[in-house]
């Protein structure tokens, strides 16, 4: 494959995962210890990082490197187009507003990381099942 287009495979797949996890590009640059133009290059097809940064990618996104530099089938593209919550969505919404409890703990997590919000879901798991 030629460098060019394996450059815009790997953007795409990044893209990807910054989606999923909701980090944007100057996140990114912090978390891999990078600077800004590097993390934009990288997101936009112009130049690969080295290994090292893929690793650490890795594990950010809790992925395995070949799903960040192997020539997959792309994974879905996401649709930034304005949606309209359906009713569930509106519900569970003012589900949070209405409770005391959800709301503040909604607010204490909103801006976690990745890793915090992955640590609080398997503690909420647990406490569910007992």
């Amino acid at each position: 494959m030629p460098e060019q287009e394996f450059n815009e495979a790997f953007a795409r797949r990044l893209q990807h995962y910054l989606i999923k996890f909701n980090m944007n590009q100057s996140q990114l640059a912090e978390k891999t210890g990078v600077g800004n133009t590097s993390a934009h290059n990288w997101c936009n097809g112009i130049k690969v990082p080295r290994m090292d940064k893929i690793d650490v990618m890795c594990e950010l996104f809790h992925c395995r490197r070949s799903d960040l530099i192997e020539d997959k089938p792309e994974p879905p593209a996401y649709d930034a187009s304005p949606r309209h919550p359906d009713h569930e969505t509106l519900r569970i919404a003012q589900d949070i507003l209405e409770n005391k409890e959800l709301h503040s703990l909604f607010d204490l997590i909103r801006d976690a990381d990745s890793e915090s919000l992955h640590a609080l879901y398997t503690m909420a798991l647990a406490l569910k099942r007992k």
